[in-house]
């Protein structure tokens, strides 16, 4: 009998999800290295305070740090949320670091 053995990090025929050989490096759907978990706030946060007086649209963002535009429209979203960056207009969406 032969086993089913999907690729690292699909689910097997059991709904469970293989886990990726030990040395290997989370990639994103995209094909990029994948950030830790938490790791993508602190580079938004970093970019927009390194230029205060400038509002970015979340595409602008993505391009500058090679990640998702939605993943980055959603982060700043709940940080415009909570204060932490103000959204300057609502469409297009663009986002400026609170000062």
């Amino acid at each position: 009998m032969v086993e089913h053995h999907p690729p690292p990090g699909r689910p097997t025929r059991d709904g469970a999800t293989a886990p990726a050989p030990p040395g290997s490096r989370a990639v994103s759907p995209s094909g990029g290295d994948r950030l830790p978990d938490g790791q993508l706030a602190p580079l938004l946060l970093q970019h927009l305070r390194a230029h205060p007086d400038l509002d970015f649209s979340p595409y602008e963002l993505a391009k500058v740090l090679h990640r998702s535009h939605g993943t980055i429209r959603r982060h700043l979203l709940h940080l415009a949320a909570v204060g932490v960056v103000t959204r300057t207009t609502v469409r297009p969406a663009r986002f400026q670091i609170t000062t």
